[in-house]
Formats: C-alpha cells, sequence, structure tokens
C-alpha cells in the first residue's frame, strides 16, 4: 500500500490518538481507574501510530485474505511491542506494559493471548475502520488539512521533547514550552477522565444487559439441553418401534414365503398327479386300441382269402365296384 508523506503524517496522529483511547478506556473497565496510560503528556501512544503505519504498509497486499491478514497483525504487532517495550525500559527503567503474569509470555514484553487480540484487532482495524479513516482524511480539504497537521506535528514534538527532557532527568524550565506541556498535559488529563468516565459508564450500563444475556444464554443452553434428551428420547424410541416394525415385517414377509412355498408344493404334487393321471388314462388308451388293432387285423386275416376270390369273381361282373373294393381293401391295409 503506497502512502504520500500527507497520509503518512495523518494516520500516525489519528492511530496515535485511537490508540491512546483505547489504553485508557481498557485501563478503567479493567481497574475501575482513570489514567493517562500514554507516555507523553498529550493523549497519544505513538506506538500505535507506528505499528498501524507498519501494518499498513506490510498487509496491503494481503488485505483481501484474512488469514495471511491476522498472521501479519499477530507477528508485527508483537515485533513492535516486544521492541518498543524493551527499549523504553533500557532507555527509561520504567516498564508502560507488563505480561510477566500472562500464560506464554516473552520477558513480560509480549505473551500469546495479546498477540492473538493483535492479530484480530487488525483484520478488524484494516477492514473496518481504516476505509472509514480515509475517507476521513480524504475529505478535509487539502490546505487545511496541511494546516492542522503542522499545528498537531508542533504539538506533538514539543510534548516529544519536554517528556524525553523530564525522562532523562535533565529538566529545565523552558518558559512558553514549558506552558506548552503543561497544557497538553491537562488536555491528556481530560480526555483520560472523559474517555474513562465514558468506559465505566458503558461497561455499567452494559452490565445488566451482559447478565441478562448470561441468564438468557443459561436459559437457552437448558432448553437445548432438554431438547437434545428429548429428542435422544423420541430417536430411542422411533428407532425401537422401526425395530419392532422390521421385525413383525419380517415374521410376515416369512409367513408370506412359507405359503408362497407350500402352494408351489402343492401345485407341484398336483400337476404331478395329473401327470401320472394323464400317463395312465394314455397307456389305457393305448392298450384298448392295441387290443381293438389286433382284433381287426384277426378279423382281416379270417376273410383275407374268401374276400380276395370274391373280388375276382365280381371284378369281373361289376367292374366299377372291383375297383371301389379293392381301393377300400388297400385302405384297410394301409391302416394296419
Amino acid at each position: 500500500m503506497a502512502l504520500s508523506f500527507y497520509e503518512i503524517i495523518a494516520y500516525f496522529l489519528m492511530y496515535s490518538f485511537l490508540g491512546w483511547c483505547a489504553e485508557v478506556a481498557f485501563a478503567a473497565l479493567n481497574h475501575g481507574t482513570i489514567v493517562n496510560r500514554g507516555f507523553l503528556n498529550g493523549p497519544v501512544c505513538p506506538i500505535y501510530g507506528v505499528g498501524m503505519l507498519g501494518v499498513l504498509l506490510l498487509a496491503g497486499p494481503v488485505s483481501d485474505r484474512l488469514p495471511l491478514l491476522f498472521l501479519v497483525g499477530v507477528v508485527f504487532c508483537s515485533l513492535i511491542e516486544l521492541i518498543g517495550g524493551w527499549v523504553l525500559e533500557k532507555v527509561f527503567h520504567t516498564r508502560w506494559w507488563d505480561y510477566s503474569d500472562d500464560p506464554f509470555n516473552l520477558g513480560g514484553y509480549i505473551c500469546l493471548g495479546f498477540s492473538i487480540l493483535w492479530g484480530l484487532a487488525v483484520v478488524f482495524v484494516v477492514r473496518l475502520v481504516h476505509p472509514a479513516i480515509a475517507l476521513a482524511v480524504h475529505l478535509v480539504p487539502h490546505l487545511l488539512g496541511v494546516i492542522l497537521l503542522i499545528v498537531f506535528s508542533v504539538l506533538f514534538l514539543a510534548d516529544l521533547t519536554l517528556t524525553l527532557i523530564a525522562l532523562i532527568g535533565l529538566r529545565r524550565r523552558m518558559g512558553e514550552l514549558e506552558k506548552v506541556g503543561e497544557a497538553l498535559h491537562a488536555i491528556g488529563d481530560s480526555l483520560s477522565d472523559r474517555v474513562g468516565n465514558s468506559a465505566i459508564a458503558a461497561d455499567q450500563k452494559l452490565s445488566p444487559l451482559v447478565e441478562s444475556g448470561k441468564e438468557k444464554l443459561e436459559s437457552g443452553k437448558e432448553r437445548l439441553d432438554a431438547a437434545k434428551e428429548a429428542g435422544r428420547e423420541r430417536i430411542e424410541a422411533a428407532k425401537e418401534d422401526g425395530r419392532e416394525r422390521i421385525e413383525a415385517a419380517k415374521e410376515d414377509s416369512r409367513e408370506r414365503i412359507e405359503a408362497v412355498r407350500e402352494s408351489i408344493e402343492a401345485a407341484r404334487e398336483a400337476r404331478q398327479a395329473h401327470r401320472a393321471e394323464a400317463r395312465e388314462t394314455l397307456e389305457s388308451a393305448r392298450t384298448r386300441n392295441r387290443e381293438k388293432l389286433e382284433a381287426r387285423m384277426q378279423e382281416l386275416r379270417s376273410i383275407g382269402p374268401i374276400a380276395h376270390f370274391s373280388i375276382r369273381r365280381w371284378g369281373k361282373a361289376y367292374p366299377a365296384l372291383h375297383r371301389e373294393l379293392k381301393e377300400r381293401l388297400d385302405q384297410l391295409t394301409r391302416r394296419r
């Protein structure tokens, strides 16, 4: 993400102020006291401005990829917090934060819990907050924006100079510059009171809602558990009913199959009996036909010579009758 010098100064001052507001609100909610969390007199925390500028420059190419954006926020913000905490302690012999009591901390400068929070905060700021801030910066007329940035930059540098002098132990009376520092300190205290009191008031208003939400959540969990238990009972009852129906259907199927088998067996026996009866009838008919044929053949044998003698004599007297009798005799012979 390419930034102009104008944007760099504007974003640095705005995020330094927003970071200071977040620190004051966080301290007010956690400790119940209103404290100016910045190490400067004015309402700014420069480490937030530096950190957000670094995030904007590094996370620009991956701002559309949430996992990579989260990872950049975790690593970069943890690195800034680690280096900043170490430098402040070594130079000014004091700590502005200490995570020694938190698990997975490194020298008390950083810890896993806050590193994850930094990653989530970076995702939230880059995707939701920064577009609104960028729009606000570009909506201000350029000339007016330059004047405001010069004024706020001078105040910031004056505050930084006075703070460094006070911390190093070389503070001297510096006339008007000292008055500027006192004024900035008063402004910081006033804003601290407003931000802290607003955070505490918001927490007091939200606490009943949170408690009510917790009660509703617990009630919802109980209802959900009861519904789950009722659902399990219904499922078990349905399973048992299904098993009984399946067993009844299996038994009915077995009975029907057995009945079909018996019907098939009875039909097979009836068919075999019918076949046997048909064989007997056919055999009886063959026997009767054979007996009739034998009797007819015997009859033909007995009348054969007479028939031939008579046919010869009748044939001479009646030629047409002879031909007819011969044809019939041939038919009888063929049938035999």
